[in-house]
């Protein structure tokens, strides 16, 4: 394929991507945001709006049954991915998050420039992953915060009880804990938007790279030697 199109593909498609990002985070501040105040970037107020649902959430821990809804949910995250270290002196939050996001973006153009053109798959993660970093990056300099506004939830019943647990992470990473008593399980989601999602395909593209696209190109160059 010509190279000065292949060029125009990849600019058109990280425009689509950061502009879709931006465009969606947009119409979520206008119609989701309910309250905010003028100076206080923290105190603000959201509407969920419950687009579908699927079964019906049930009043009875004891007697649950098969639930889950996608919602439209306006949720402001100052920190990382799932809201870590939010809680951060924005003296150190804001410019510990510029220095991460620049150094990332930076390490994914050069391997971006770097990785063969035949690992079609790693370079196309890394498209989106420049995307998905640039479209958070874009707010953080824009609305001092990442909007997040796509909800999802389930209460999945299980056959029986279950009681196990680990709690080995520190506050900051409390959502990797694992403490399960329960009939079922309920899990509401940390809200997300489209940059994130770019991010999350990128990550399972870059998996199925490691894990099975590469070891498979190791395995048809030995069987041709």
């Amino acid at each position: 394929m010509n190279q000065h199109f292949m060029k125009l593909l990849i600019f058109a498609s990280l425009a689509f991507n950061i502009g879709f990002d931006q465009y969606t985070k947009n119409l979520a501040e206008k119609h989701l945001m309910v309250w905010s105040h003028q100076k206080d970037l923290r105190q603000y107020q959201g509407v969920r709006d419950i687009l579908l649902e699927f079964g019906k959430r049930s009043l009875e821990p004891d007697d649950p049954s098969f639930y889950l809804s996608f919602s439209l949910n306006y949720v402001r995250n100052q920190g990382a991915a799932w809201g870590m270290l939010s809680d951060w002196d924005d003296k150190y939050r804001e410019p510990f998050f510029y220095l991460v996001i620049i150094v990332a973006l930076l390490a994914f153009v050069y391997y971006y420039r770097v990785t063969p053109k035949e690992h079609t798959t790693v370079r196309v993660a890394l498209q989106l992953l420049i995307a998905g970093a640039l479209g958070n990056f874009i707010d953080r300099v824009h609305r001092g915060y990442v909007v997040d506004f796509i909800d999802v939830r389930w209460d999945i019943p299980f056959p029986m009880r279950l009681n196990f647990g680990w709690e080995i992470f520190p506050e900051f990473l409390s959502f990797l804990n694992v403490r399960v008593n329960s009939v079922s399980w309920a899990y509401a989601f940390p809200n997300f938007n489209w940059a994130d999602t770019l991010i999350s395909v990128a990550f399972v593209l870059m998996l199925a790279e490691i894990f099975w696209l590469e070891p498979r190109r190791v395995r048809m160059s030995n069987s041709v030697l």
